[in-house]
């Protein structure tokens, strides 16, 4: 296999036969499979750009971890924008229009964490980075303010998400009088959740 990548300002190819790494038992608690990175159906696709990633910094170890940013960078070419929350200018209303705007232009979008200790206690994983694959805003007179701002995410490791407001099993759903069967909540442990952004 043959990919491009976008390293310090330019394009870079690297080649890559298809072997790739398994495991007979894995921490994801199945009976083992590739390694690292996998999709929800049998495809190589991810696995491939992994490895060939994984080639051109030296191993598998030197890709994890990092900026969600830099990865974006690397794997599309395409200008990214960062949104730093702790930055004295942050507005949330603007922040919440720029991500409607994103979303519907499909541009890739990602978060990540910084470390804290306690995040493990509401199913996020610390310095990681998510993949974000929704913006949503749900209007329902059963809700609080009459609105609720989500965000679906997705953990790449397939599982482990979010535990609290508005994760898979949370009270909240029960609430709205309208069946909003388009967010395509998952019960399962999957990865992906929906979070409030407020």
């Amino acid at each position: 296999y043959g990919l491009r990548f976008f390293l310090d300002g330019d394009w870079v190819g690297s080649v890559i036969d298809g072997r790739f790494p398994t495991l007979t038992n894995s921490r994801r608690g199945d009976r083992g499979g590739l390694a690292f990175g996998r999709t929800q159906y049998p495809q190589l696709w991810v696995s491939v750009i992994e490895k060939a990633y994984a080639k051109l910094h030296g191993s598998y170890h030197s890709i994890s971890g990092g900026w969600v940013e830099e990865a974006m960078l690397d794997l599309t070419g395409a200008p990214v924008h960062t949104i730093d929350f702790t930055h004295s200018n942050f507005n949330m209303q603007v922040f919440w229009r720029q991500l409607q705007y994103y979303r519907r232009m499909r541009f890739p979008m990602g978060c990540g964490t910084a470390y804290r200790a306690d995040l493990r206690d509401v199913g996020l994983v610390g310095r990681h980075a998510y993949s974000i694959l929704d913006v949503r805003e749900i209007f329902d007179p059963a809700l609080e303010h009459g609105s609720v701002k989500l965000l679906r995410v997705r953990n790449p490791w397939g599982q482990t998400g979010w535990k609290g407001s508005w994760s898979d099993k949370s009270v909240e759903w029960q609430q709205l009088l309208y069946q909003h069967k388009e967010l395509e909540r998952s019960t399962t442990d999957d990865g992906t959740f929906w979070i409030d952004l407020t």
